[in-house]
């Protein structure tokens, strides 16, 4: 999903998840094999939950965004927002 960030610095990133299981997710710019801009451990919890995490080589302008499981845990994604 492509993301325009202009110029401003975002400092976290906010994943609204749930999961049964529990699990990590990954964000990535551009492409799985880019490095990992943010990792965020999902607690086990059947409730939706806000999850905020720090951010790090965020670069300006229009990015792709690829989010990846890091374990074979059911994690679900309702949205994600930068702070």
């Amino acid at each position: 999903n492509s993301v325009d960030f202009g110029k401003k610095k975002f400092k976290t990133i906010n994943f609204r998840v749930t999961s049964k299981t529990g699990g990590t997710l990954q964000l990535h710019l551009n492409d799985i094999n880019c490095p990992v801009i943010a990792k965020v451990n999902i607690p086990k919890e059947e409730k939706w939950q806000t999850v905020k995490v720090p951010v790090s080589g965020l670069k300006s302008g229009i990015q792709n965004l690829v989010v990846s499981l890091a374990n074979g845990n059911t994690v679900e994604v309702d949205w994600i927002s930068f702070e």
